[in-house]
């Protein structure tokens, strides 16, 4: 009876790390079929998303093109233009505000903001142009509705009379909008 009590004790001593282990494997498989199922579900929601995004693909470039990681002035100078030609006015004055195009702003210039957000920056411009009033309400109503967002800070009417006419012209100042990704240490 000693020696079968001694050989149990010995046996439980001997088995319980084996048994521990295999419970701790067990433990492990289930949390690892819970990881699986979960990866499972965020990859149908991948290709959910992919496909919802190959059905917009054409609006997602309309609206990335419409607001640009630049300033591209002279995308903008191009726009006004065939507004301007659409709507038969003549431009006679336009002009940006200090603009950078290459290189690294002052610190000074800029406020402190965090490195990992998206900034958003603006193109100040001034545009002066002149026509008949059907002409300049279309203009100015297209500017309003241009793809790339402005903000029509002033919109100045103007009318004069010289000896053969009366001219109408419109005084806009605006700003137009880009966003430029900012990165660690600067831009």
């Amino acid at each position: 009876l000693l020696s079968l009590a001694t050989v149990s004790v010995f046996a439980i001593f001997a088995l319980r790390p084996t048994l521990l282990t295999i419970a701790g494997h067990l433990r492990e498989i289930e949390a690892k079929r819970k990881v699986v199922i979960e990866l499972d579900l965020k990859i149908q929601n991948l290709n959910t998303a992919q496909t919802l995004f190959d059905r917009e693909r054409q609006r997602v470039i309309l609206v990335v093109s419409s607001i640009p990681k630049n300033p591209e002035p002279d995308v903008f100078l191009r726009q006004i233009e065939g507004v301007s030609v659409r709507h038969a006015t003549s431009i006679s004055s336009f002009s940006f505000d200090k603009i950078l195009l290459v290189g690294q702003e002052d610190k000074e210039d800029k406020k402190e903001q965090k490195p990992d957000v998206l900034s958003s920056d603006v193109l100040s411009f001034s545009l002066t142009t002149t026509g008949d009033y059907p002409s300049l309400l279309g203009l100015t109503t297209d500017l309003e509705n241009l793809r790339r967002p402005i903000n029509i800070k002033t919109l100045i009417f103007n009318s004069r009379k010289t000896e053969s006419a009366k001219i109408l012209s419109v005084s806009v100042e605006g700003q137009a909008h880009y966003l430029r990704e900012l990165k660690e240490g600067g831009i």
